[in-house]
């Protein structure tokens, strides 16, 4: 089995986008792995920059990042026994925590799940302390951190923030002295944005905003902002030179114009079943429906703005890149014989 999975690392190696740096370093560290670490420091210790880490599905957690280089890091995605037929391996790729430190400009997580989950306001799931770094497609419970002196181009695409009976944390902090270009699109929350006031070209598109509502933090204080297409499910929003267009809410959260619906039953809204993170796709007949800014598109998670280059929430927060969903093996005589199919995910 394991020259099996090393086949199947080689085929997947063969279908790998053109997006991805030419040198894929692998880490696992369930016992009896080929991969060449074990651990993600060794990995990066040895990495370029611009080089891409996989970590591979595994049911050990992988600890704490702390990157200081350009890196891609992908891992398996996350719910995969809920959404079937999205992986042949269903465990997730987890990880503490991970930092993004000077000298990491550039860098991307995806398909992650970040596990650490605590009261102590200096401990965050994802923390963000350089520029051009990409959050997508991750679950956590935790808060994303900004923080730094100037910092650019953040984008926190397509992520789901599981809820915490425990803790009630924000889904984004920014703590930085400035801060631009920051895009919050397609992501499925449980805490609330906080954004300063010192920032600045913060864009907040097509988000489910499920705020819980057991402690003090159940509320988005947002400033100087563009705020479209969102559902605010529950909670509190707060705002100050903000722009706030095309969204829904379950109170009078958002004001009665620009083509914002108050007092919305969510009910009438989201599928409300299925799984945990397709529960939020919008029902037959929903109020969100059409109801955008631009150009009819759906509020909500699962459409997003035309234009934009993106792509919606996808369940499970599947890489985008090749998988396999199905993986058959059968060991005839001397003969090995493998069916395997693979799907693309953009």
């Amino acid at each position: 089995m394991k020259n099996l999975s090393l086949l199947v690392f080689l085929l997947l190696s063969v279908l790998m986008t053109s997006e991805l740096s030419a040198t894929i370093l692998r880490v696992n560290n369930n016992p009896g792995a080929t991969a060449e670490y074990s651990n993600f420091d060794s990995a990066q210790n040895a990495a370029v920059s611009g080089d891409t880490i996989y970590m591979e599905p595994s049911q050990n957690v992988y600890g704490t990042a702390s990157v200081f280089k350009k890196l891609t890091i992908i891992g398996n995605g996350y719910y995969l026994d809920e959404n079937a037929g999205l992986q042949a391996n269903s465990d997730a790729s987890m990880m503490n925590n991970i930092k993004f430190l000077s000298g990491s400009d550039g860098s991307v997580v995806m398909g992650m799940t970040f596990t650490v989950s605590s009261n102590n306001a200096n401990v965050h799931a994802i923390e963000i302390q350089a520029s051009e770094i990409k959050i997508i497609r991750n679950k956590f419970r935790d808060r994303i951190f900004i923080n730094g002196d100037t910092l650019s181009n953040i984008f926190v695409l397509q992520n789901y923030q599981e809820p915490d009976n425990t803790y009630l944390h924000d889904f984004i902090y920014d703590e930085t002295d400035s801060l631009s270009n920051l895009i919050i699109l397609n992501n499925i929350t449980s805490g609330g944005i906080i954004i300063q006031a010192t920032s600045n070209g913060v864009f907040i598109f097509n988000n489910v905003l499920h705020i819980e509502t057991h402690s003090y933090t159940a509320y988005s204080d947002v400033n100087n902002s563009i705020v479209r297409n969102n559902i605010l499910t529950q909670g509190f929003f707060y705002n100050a030179n903000c722009i706030i267009q095309n969204n829904l809410c379950n109170s009078n959260q958002f004001p009665p114009t620009n083509g914002n619906q108050q007092n919305i039953d969510m009910n009438t809204v989201f599928l409300y079943n299925g799984s945990t993170d397709g529960q939020y796709q919008l029902k037959a007949g929903s109020p969100a429906i059409g109801a955008g800014y631009y150009n009819g598109e759906d509020c909500g998670a699962f459409d997003v703005p035309p234009g934009y280059g993106y792509v919606p929430y996808k369940l499970s927060g599947i890489p985008s890149i090749p998988s396999i969903y199905l993986l058959n093996a059968a060991i005839t005589s001397d003969t090995l014989n493998v069916t395997i199919s693979t799907r693309s995910n953009n």
